[in-house]
Parts: C-alpha cells; sequence; structure tokens
C-alpha cells in the first residue's frame, strides 16, 4: 500500500481523490455503475452532538511516526474506542503540528516511534524547543515506545544500521535515550548498531502492544458533565423528531416525482442552456429546469 503521490479532482463535483493504493482502489470501485447516480436518501439532521475540536470528544492525541499504520487503526477503530484523536507524520513533526499541539490545552500527545535515532529525534523535536520552533506552552508528551524494554519483550530482532554525523550519542541522550538505549543503537560507541522499526511487530502484535500501552497510560472513554448530557439530550430528541416529520413530507414528494410530466424535449432544453453557460454541467440544468417546474406548479 503506497501513500498518495498527487490528487484527481472531478470537474463539477469537486471530489478530490488521493493518488494512493487505497484511495484509487475505493474510487474504481465506486464507478464501476454506469449510470453514475447515487440512490436519493431521505435527508436528516445529525442526532449526535456536534462538536468541534478536543472538548466533550477527546483528550489524547496519538502520534504515530508512520503513517502506513494509520489503515490499521482506522479497520479496528482505534480512534473510537479509545477517544483518541490520532495524528501521523513522515518523519520529524512538521511546526504546524506542533502548533496544533500547542494550541490544543489540555490535551496529552502519546507518541509512537522506532526504536533509532530518529525515532528519538522525533520524540524529542515534539517535546521541546528547537531552531524552528519553540513552544510558549510545552504539550505533555509521553513516549509509547519502542524503548528497549518494549524490544526485549516483544522478542523483536534489530537490523544493522551505520550512524553518521557527528556524536549520534550525544544526540540521543539529548533526546532522551539511556545509556542501554545508546550502546544498543550506536553498536557501543563504534557507530554499527541496531535499529527496531515498528513494523518490526506483526499486526496482531502491533495492536495488542498499542493497547497495552494505551490502558497503562489511562486512555479512557470520555463521558462529559451532567450540563453537556441534558443538552445533548434536548439536541437528540428534536432530531429524531424532526427527522420523523421529514421521512412523511419525503413519501409524499417521491410518490408525486414518480407521476410528475417531464418535457419531451427535455434534451434540446439542457443543450439550449448550456451553450448559454458552458460551466454549467448537464445534471446542474436539469436540476433547474425541474425547480422552474416546481416553482410554477402548486405542491
Amino acid at each position: 500500500m503506497y501513500d498518495d503521490r498527487g490528487h484527481l479532482t472531478e470537474p463539477h463535483t469537486g471530489s478530490t481523490i488521493g493518488l494512493g493504493t487505497l484511495a484509487v482502489r475505493k474510487y474504481l470501485a465506486e464507478s464501476k455503475d454506469e449510470h453514475g447516480a447515487a440512490e436519493i436518501e431521505t435527508p436528516s439532521i445529525a442526532t449526535d452532538f456536534e462538536t468541534h475540536g478536543p472538548a466533550n470528544r477527546f483528550n489524547n492525541i496519538l502520534f504515530v511516526e508512520k503513517e502506513g499504520f494509520l489503515p490499521i487503526l482506522q479497520s479496528l477503530h482505534i480512534g473510537e474506542r479509545f477517544d483518541l484523536a490520532i495524528m501521523s507524520s513522515k518523519g520529524l513533526g512538521s511546526t504546524s503540528a506542533r502548533e496544533l499541539m500547542e494550541g490544543l490545552t489540555g490535551v496529552r500527545i502519546l507518541v509512537l516511534h522506532d526504536f533509532d535515532k530518529s525515532g528519538f529525534s522525533i520524540i524529542g523535536t515534539l517535546s521541546r524547543d528547537t531552531v524552528r520552533y519553540r513552544f510558549e506552552r510545552p504539550p505533555v508528551v509521553i513516549d509509547l515506545g519502542l524503548r528497549i524494554e518494549d524490544v526485549k519483550r516483544e522478542g523483536l530482532k534489530g537490523e544493522p544500521v551505520t550512524l553518521r554525523g557527528e556524536s549520534p550519542e550525544d544526540n540521543l541522550q539529548l533526546n532522551g535515550a539511556t545509556g542501554e538505549e545508546i550502546a544498543y543503537l550506536t553498536g557501543n560507541g563504534t557507530g554499527r548498531g541496531q535499529r527496531v522499526e515498528l513494523n518490526a511487530l506483526t499486526s496482531p502484535q502491533f495492536i495488542a502492544f498499542l493497547e497495552r500501552k494505551l490502558k497503562q497510560h489511562g486512555v479512557r472513554k470520555i463521558v462529559p458533565g451532567k450540563a453537556v448530557l441534558l443538552d445533548a439530550y434536548r439536541r437528540a430528541y428534536f432530531a429524531h423528531g424532526v427527522n420523523a416529520e421529514i421521512e412523511k413530507i419525503v413519501g409524499k414528494l417521491k410518490a408525486q416525482a414518480e407521476k410528475v410530466k417531464v418535457p419531451t424535449d427535455l434534451a434540446k432544453r439542457v443543450q439550449a442552456r448550456l451553450k448559454q453557460d458552458p460551466a454549467l454541467s448537464w445534471d446542474a440544468v436539469v436540476s433547474q429546469l425541474a425547480g422552474d417546474h416546481i416553482e410554477g406548479s402548486a405542491l
């Protein structure tokens, strides 16, 4: 599975499709219907409690070093089961990611990273000031691993790595590595050490590892206070009532739509309007004509 490497944007619909493995397969699967029209669904208003941001929704963010784990996390509903926002990166956390972390008051950042020099640099960059970004209010950052104890517990095998540059030991120590970890990663100062990636965990092993870490750090479901629950209940009651009335109206209008007299020269009318305004789509013109029809008749 490959990440998006560009985008395709449809005309008129504005839909954008990422040019990556999963996005392309999903788009092609949904494009099989030559008719191309989705079934008419009964409109409804949301019955859940709408939120924007972490308030009453989440108080932890899982920061994953590699985006490749997102499909696994999504398929098992990790975010929903733990009321957990999920953030990923390609390498070091960007200044935008750190600005977001700092701006979300009361939210902890739980970081999953490879057990290597880059992994420690990631946790260090997210935790402290750097040349490119200085925190006014440093976020609470928790290191979920991989660390040397995780490698031992999971029975993971390292792969050879050669560290280049000056003083990798100093850099590792700055970013929180222990003496044992520095020795493992640098080959006792020779520069020819070992590293262990998150990918060394099988999918079931990775999920079990993650869930154990989340529970260990007290990540749990959110239930807001009494005032919010009361407001949410009343909103949901109202929404269910409105939706019930909408279903009645929709049934009546569907019956009328089945019997409506469609203009026999519909194709000519569509072509005429498209000639006047080529930026329109054919279905936008059909919608205009149907709207004109409704405005001219009593329901």
